[in-house]
């Protein structure tokens, strides 16, 4: 298996970069050292901004992180095809969105095929299947389905001309796997639904509208960012591709209770709101159009339903604290990263006394907002941090590669995540660390399948998605408490009192009430009945 990835390493493209020693190149996608143009050192590639997709050490051809998956992958299997998951993702080689971007670049549906569409109120897809077989290569291209108006030769000439570098996927028994991808395009005259597939894993997904084309990218994860509560909890924001109804980028905002604002989802075509939030009750600051140039930014009234356009921006990771007044982010300037503290009344900025080598990432401001976790990485290690923002001192957290889930309520306590590496069983567990004389305690032990565990200080609960089944655990008497099945996304309301989470295959989004056990759903594919 070591020889196949070395092999796939050492043909991975090179950056030409005119120099003799080496230099630093960061993009949103990918950081890492350049000498006379090929790639050395310790490089790290993020399917977006903000999330670490993988990382390797091209000196020992190593792969030193990649982004677990607990998705289902389809995999050959002696002469059949079947649906598992695997211990190490089957992904391409770099940024996962360089594979995508590149199919929603180069794909261009004939508009006289739209049209027919809807002139004979019909659906029209057409399918691109290829497979990665066990050395990261990328071949057999199928394409089914609708193959006129010269899709089919469309679709061809995108597969050859697409990125072919790809890490390959290992089973759970330590074999290589060949897995099996899929490029989807639907055509619909209105609205239609998407089935999922049994034959092949979806990568891409285009589906085309009223004449008005919506890509959607479909992530290698089932991660559950983009689900914030407005400070009020009376509206949740959702990231669009959580939810395979939506139609396209973006997100939406739907209402949880009756509301003067007449009760509709908001759907706002364009945006990445892991790194959005809320700015006050009824406005969301939010980035948009990642890639290579950079980002921008964009800003929603939710009352107005309107959304302004921002100048772009060279900075990620924003975490704002709970009262809304002050913003972290990191800003990228002369190949360094440098923390800032804004206070969004004045807009005055304090640089923090972070090493900017460290690439650090802040994660949560404490209840009380006089210190933040982030996290770095040196010498092949994550680690975390609690910076005291008054005294500038930052303190190394005594456990490696974790997630932070939580703070106490009095902020001397934080808890944090950690997958057990290789992830044999998928198995994690819950630890709790004292900030003040840095020690910790397992809050539970080894748990399978356990994934996104979040900490409510209101409830002094955590929720967690469990084989992919929404659990609510409490640290006191150690108790998992099931909650529904089949969810692939859930988080926390601001008060603790409920939980919205995603659910059926990513097509409903719904309200847990906590206190009663009763659940509503606050939006569905299911047409409206008159």
């Amino acid at each position: 298996m070591r020889t196949a990835l070395v092999g796939l390493l050492g043909l991975f493209y090179s950056i030409a970069a005119p120099a003799q020693r080496p230099i630093l190149l960061r993009t949103p996608l990918e950081q890492g050292m350049v000498l006379n143009g090929q790639r050395v050192g310790v490089w790290k590639y993020f399917d977006y901004p903000g999330r670490l997709g993988m990382e390797i050490d091209y000196e020992t051809m190593r792969l030193l992180y990649f982004q677990p998956d607990s998705g289902m992958y389809v995999v050959q299997d002696g002469g059949l095809w079947t649906k598992q998951r695997l211990t190490r993702p089957c992904r391409p080689h770099g940024s996962g969105m360089s594979v995508i971007e590149h199919y929603q670049r180069e794909i261009r549906v004939p508009f006289e095929l739209q049209r027919r569409a809807k002139e004979k109120n019909s659906v029209i897809q057409t399918i691109l299947t290829f497979d990665v077989d066990q050395n990261g290569n990328a071949g057999n291209p199928i394409v089914t389905g609708y193959t006129g108006f010269g899709m089919e030769k469309m679709m061809m000439e995108t597969f050859e001309g697409a990125p072919n570098y790809w890490i390959p996927g290992v089973k759970v028994d330590g074999t290589p796997a060949s897995c099996r991808f899929g490029i989807t395009i639907t055509i619909c005259p209105d609205n239609c639904e998407t089935v999922e597939p049994n034959s092949f894993r979806v990568l891409t997904g285009i589906k085309i509208a009223r004449g008005e084309a919506r890509i959607r990218p479909w992530t290698f994860s089932v991660e559950p960012t983009g689900i914030r509560f407005a400070p009020d909890n009376e509206w949740v924001l959702v990231d669009a591709k959580l939810m395979s109804n939506t139609g396209g980028n973006g997100f939406m905002v739907v209402p949880t209770k009756p509301n003067p604002l007449n009760q509709l989802t908001k759907y706002i075509p364009y945006g990445n709101i892991q790194n959005g939030y809320w700015l006050d009750k009824r406005k969301i600051s939010f980035k948009y159009k990642y890639g290579m140039a950079g980002s921008q930014r964009g800003l929603y009234d939710l009352e107005k339903d309107s959304v302004q356009t921002l100048p772009d921006s060279l900075t990620y990771f924003d975490r704002i604290s709970s009262d809304l007044t002050t913003l972290c982010t990191v800003e990228y300037k002369d190949k360094t990263s440098n923390v800032y503290l804004i206070d969004l009344a004045t807009q005055q900025r304090k640089k923090l006394p972070i090493d900017p080598f460290l690439n650090p990432v802040p994660l949560a401001f404490s209840p009380d907002r006089r210190s933040i976790i982030f996290n770095g990485r040196k010498e092949l290690k994550d680690f975390m941090y609690h910076l005291d923002l008054e005294s500038g001192e930052a303190k190394q957290l005594p456990i490696l590669n974790t997630e932070l889930c939580g703070w106490s309520k009095d902020g001397s306590t934080v808890y944090v995540y950690r997958t057990n590496f290789p992830l044999t069983n998928y198995s994690g567990e819950l630890f709790s660390i004292d900030l003040k004389s840095m020690t910790f305690k397992e809050v539970t032990g080894k748990v399978n399948e356990l994934f996104y565990p979040e900490y409510s200080v209101a409830a002094d609960q955590f929720l967690a998605i469990r084989s992919d089944d929404l659990y609510l655990f409490s640290p006191d008497n150690k108790k998992w408490e099931p909650i529904v099945k089949n969810v692939t996304a859930a988080h926390w309301s601001r008060d603790g009192r409920s939980i919205a989470y995603v659910s059926e295959k990513g097509t409903l989004l719904n309200l847990h009430d906590v206190a009663t056990r009763q659940t509503i759903i606050l939006h569905s594919q299911l047409p409206n009945k008159k």
